[in-house]
């Protein structure tokens, strides 16, 4: 309780600096360490099935694994190291609490990261065996081979693309539509003059008709006259 009372600005700072750094040696250098350890498991599973992976990729994963490693255990030690020496010299009591916090997490870290990678392996595992990679690999290409189906039929149906299928049917159609609009027109104008001649021949046999019966009448007449003179 004293000692929480003779807390000073100077320690408040180093405190919120020191949980500061601590959580990025801890996050930054050991999540590069971790993934790069998950990357070259997976090679060593997808070298096992006969899959392709760039050696580049695994060599450069490799350099970074130890890169990591030893950044993440020298800033730990050097963190321990500097607090120690803030609390040494004066500077403030709560160098005692980051040197024993950066020594702690030096083990927390990895043991907690262990717990998970193991949890998440076993879990891999038993994706594995429930599908196994070949077949999730042949899905990819099968997935795959239908993006490309797809891209060619958006590309043959795309109107606005002249060499495409659907623009040639499109060209097509219209060509088509008009031959029916010219045959539609070509079809009204014969019914048109259809429709005259049959006029035509309508008023002509009306015509001849009434000729026929005046001349019917006048041969009648004539008959007439005829039968006249005879009684006569």
């Amino acid at each position: 309780m004293q000692a929480l009372n003779n807390i000073t600005v100077v320690d408040w700072i180093v405190a919120l600096l020191t949980l500061l750094w601590l959580i990025g040696i801890v996050t930054v250098p050991w999540n590069i360490y971790f993934q790069t350890r998950t990357i070259l498991v997976e090679a060593e599973e997808s070298k096992k099935r006969d899959i392709t992976v760039e050696e580049e990729n695994i060599s450069y994963a490799k350099r970074w694994s130890e890169r990591a490693l030893v950044l993440a255990v020298a800033l730990h030690l050097a963190t321990a190291l500097g607090m120690y020496f803030l609390a040494t010299f004066g500077v403030s009591f709560i160098g005692y609490f980051g040197a024993g916090a950066a020594l702690i997490l030096t083990f927390v870290r990895p043991i907690a990261r262990g717990y998970r990678y193991v949890r998440e392996r076993l879990a891999t595992i038993r994706e594995e065996i429930s599908y196994p990679r070949e077949d999730i690999v042949s899905l990819k290409e099968t997935v795959k081979e239908i993006k490309n189906v797809v891209e060619r039929l958006e590309k043959r149906l795309d109107t606005s693309l002249e060499e495409s299928w659907a623009a040639e049917q499109e060209r097509s159609l219209e060509a088509l539509r008009t031959k029916l609009d010219l045959m539609r027109q070509r079809i009204d104008d014969i019914a048109e003059t259809n429709k005259l001649d049959h006029e035509k021949i309508s008023r002509d046999a009306q015509n001849a008709m009434a000729q026929a019966m005046a001349d019917a009448a006048i041969v009648n007449h004539v008959r007439e006259i005829v039968r006249f003179f005879k009684e006569a």
